[in-house]
């Protein structure tokens, strides 16, 4: 039964090392490919992911710990690492979820703003209809057509009319 956990707990801290090194690898591909808000969120979600195979590599360390104490009947440092193993986990389990909403989010946003630059209306002003039914108008600039500096996309009746 030793065998089992010495075995779990090798696998845990093999796959966070291997995790860690793909998060490494993945941001030095994609380092440099992107506008300064992917690039901030890319650096966000690395940091984010890092910090989640740093808890997976962390929390099997505690378990070998809590198992050796255990075994040595070692009650109080256990019980000490038994609840550190608790609170990395719970730690592990909220990054892993604001990644998932963060992300999940920025797709959408992202997905918005690519749809805002597909559709054109004359005059040099775009717009689309957000999922919560606001009407998102940017007007662009007639050279670049980029959304003008402080350009923000607005619900009002004006934009109804267009």
């Amino acid at each position: 039964m030793k065998w089992v956990l010495l075995s779990t707990e090798f696998i845990l801290l093999a796959l966070a090392i291997f995790m860690i090194r793909r998060h490494f690898l993945t941001w030095k591909k994609y380092e440099h490919d992107r506008d300064q808000r992917e690039q901030n969120f890319r650096w966000n979600q690395f940091r984010r992911r890092l910090q989640i195979s740093g808890s997976l590599g962390l929390a099997a360390v505690l378990l070998f710990l809590t198992q050796l104490m255990t075994s040595l009947e070692l009650i109080e440092p256990a019980l000490f690492f038994g609840s550190a193993l608790g609170l990395v986990i719970l730690w592990f389990l909220i990054l892993a979820i604001s990644d998932f909403f963060v992300t999940r989010k920025h797709v959408a946003m992202m997905r918005d703003i690519k749809e805002v630059e597909g559709t054109s209306l004359p005059g040099g002003i775009k717009h689309r209809t957000t999922r919560d039914g606001r009407k998102l108008t940017l007007k662009l600039d007639p050279e670049e057509g980029q959304p003008l500096a402080g350009e923000s996309g607005s619900s009002t009746a004006n934009d109804e009319a267009l």
